[in-house]
């Protein structure tokens, strides 16, 4: 497998009750996921709020500078 690329999948998990706010996202998709937590705090039928997408937002920015 000479032709292999390594890419991190990264995982953001977080948790509201019984429900389950689960992330999977390579490293070139980060916005991607970023701006998919902002769909999630704008959809009046999730739990999941703006405090939660500005936190979650803040561990992915976090990781990405170590």
């Amino acid at each position: 497998m000479a032709n292999r690329i390594e890419r991190n999948l990264n995982v953001s998990c977080t948790m509201k009750g019984a429900e389950r706010y689960i992330l999977l996202w390579h490293d070139e998709q980060t916005r991607e996921a970023i701006q998919q937590l902002g769909r999630w705090a704008a959809n009046p039928e999730l739990t999941f709020s703006w405090w939660d997408a500005a936190t979650t937002c803040h561990r992915i920015r976090t990781r990405i500078e170590e």
